[in-house]
């Protein structure tokens, strides 16, 4: 898993760039830990802004076979935006993560399904032939 922490308008500190990865890397290799896995965490500062939420956390997370997900967050504080974040970004990898599972049991399950009501049709159909062959017409 490849972790990337960039910063844009503001200075990237040592404790804020552990923060990010041990709070978003960490966890998102706990529920998909892969070697092909990109996160790419992008914190920024939006100047002024009328509603005081000038602190902005970005995440991408590309997954491999399935599609990139971006998350969002900004709040006053540059650590409650990723926490904010955090929350998210698991909650999106989870549910990519089941929808692969689901596609893959439909997918060997409609088979096996659409195979075995044929093989039992076949077997009733012969036995009512046996049985009408059987039986003596008045």
């Amino acid at each position: 898993m490849k972790v990337i922490v960039k910063a844009r308008h503001m200075t990237l500190t040592p404790a804020l760039t552990e923060h990010a990865e041990e709070k978003l890397g960490h966890a998102i290799a706990r529920i998909f830990d892969r070697p092909d896995v990109k996160i790419e965490i992008e914190l920024s500062e939006l100047g002024r802004s009328n509603d005081g939420l000038n602190k902005e956390c970005r995440v991408t997370v590309f997954m491999p076979h399935g599609k990139a997900i971006n998350i969002v967050e900004k709040a006053e504080d540059m650590y409650k935006a990723v926490d904010l974040a955090h929350d998210r970004v698991v909650n999106q990898v989870k549910r990519q993560r089941e929808k692969k599972r689901v596609v893959s049991r439909t997918g060997k399950g409609t088979r096996r399904a659409a195979a075995a009501p044929a093989t039992e049709s076949e077997t009733w159909e012969k036995e009512v032939q046996e049985f009408e062959s059987s039986t003596p017409e008045a």
